[in-house]
């Protein structure tokens, strides 16, 4: 077994991501970002992943809000009261396991929105949760 001082160095310019990105579907990448979002995952990783990633994609009061969660929780395929699937919900927890905020991720690596698509997500979101604050991302190249 080679020590890690003998082990040969990673580019920095590699990114795993790209590598896979025309092997895993659309479905799979949501469970690999609702995988790495929960932070009761067995990745061992916390809130580092979603932390880290909404310090550069979420609007200032929800990357604050990120921050003060001490747990996150995620749903695949989260119905909405139309019938429509959101890709990812994600839930941020409080210190008590109270609800202190709602990221809703719509994931389209390969496809296009359909008509009224985030309208829908975004009344959804309004109507199951009422009371704490929510942003909708939507991810696409």
């Amino acid at each position: 077994m080679a020590r890690a001082s003998e082990l040969p160095m990673v580019s920095d310019s590699f990114n795993l991501f790209d590598l896979v990105e025309d092997a895993v579907c659309e479905n799979a990448w949501s469970r690999i970002i609702g995988f790495l979002f929960d932070s009761s995952g067995n990745h061992g990783l916390g809130l580092k992943p979603l932390t880290l990633w909404a310090a550069d994609n979420l609007p200032g009061d929800f990357r604050d809000l990120t921050q003060r969660a001490t747990g996150s929780s995620c749903d695949l395929e989260w119905g909405t009261f139309e019938g429509r699937r959101l890709d990812i919900l994600v839930r941020l927890l409080g210190e008590s396991g109270d609800l202190i905020g709602i990221i809703g991720i719509e994931n389209k690596v390969w496809s296009g929105e359909q008509p009224n698509q985030l309208c829908d997500y975004q009344h959804a979101l309004v109507q199951a949760f009422p009371p704490v604050p929510k942003v909708l991302v939507f991810i696409t190249p």
